[in-house]
């Protein structure tokens, strides 16, 4: 599968999720069709649905498995990541800081409910709690999390600005000034970096695309506090 840009996808591909789903856990040694699966991916799928969501949303997942899926080879325990990626944003409130390590505890309590070893939810655990990308990852599950959770930075130029608009939505609540001081802060943090991306897959695809969307946004939101 090699998709060369993932943002020109349908926002809810349910068919497609459901696919993902089932793989998913066939290759955790689950029962795909069981009720307690089924329960807990009616629960994934309502979660991204929320109201409060404008990018952390069913697109989000779909464009995340989409990039998974066209690099499941670069995954050294791929239904770890694939199963990391349904659950990191499971949890999603605007006003709290610690959505990654209540995202992970969901996806946990599930991976613990199915009597699944204790050195894999471990593992899903931390790769759900990298996507805060707050601190320095070395392990190549974890960079390639990261950079399919990153990857948005090098849509086109019109999937990026709408994503900076629903990033906006969200944040909705906090005055224009301060939304965005803090905003370029984020993303000069970003521009800071030697690279984006850490796989050599995402830098050649991404990494150019990504910096000049960074870098339009910033002097937009300069451009608005003048």
């Amino acid at each position: 599968m090699n998709i060369p840009t993932p943002y020109a996808l349908p926002s809810n591909d349910l068919a497609f999720l459901a696919r993902s789903w089932q793989s998913c856990m066939h290759g955790l040694g689950f029962d795909a069709d069981g009720p307690g699966s089924q329960l807990a991916y009616q629960r994934c799928l309502q979660a991204y649905q929320e109201p409060q969501r404008a990018y952390h949303t069913l697109q989000h997942l779909v464009e995340c498995l989409y990039l998974f899926e066209a690099n499941r080879a670069l995954a050294q325990r791929p239904h770890d990541v694939c199963y990391a990626l349904w659950y990191h944003d499971v949890v999603y409130d605007v006003h709290a800081h610690d959505n990654e390590q209540r995202s992970a505890e969901v996806a946990v309590e599930f991976l613990r409910e199915q009597g699944c070893p204790v050195e894999e939810q471990r593992n899903v655990h931390q790769l759900i709690l990298v996507t805060q990308h707050n601190s320095v990852v070395s392990a190549p599950d974890e960079l390639l999390l990261c950079d399919i959770d990153l990857a948005i930075l090098g849509a086109s130029t019109s999937r990026y600005n709408e994503y900076a608009r629903q990033v906006r939505e969200e944040y909705a609540f906090v005055p224009s000034a301060l939304f965005a001081s803090k905003r370029i802060e984020l993303l000069e943090r970003f521009l800071g970096r030697q690279h984006l991306y850490s796989t050599p897959y995402f830098i050649e695809l991404f990494e150019q695309q990504a910096r000049a969307n960074i870098a339009a946004e910033i002097s937009d939101l300069i451009s608005g506090l003048v």
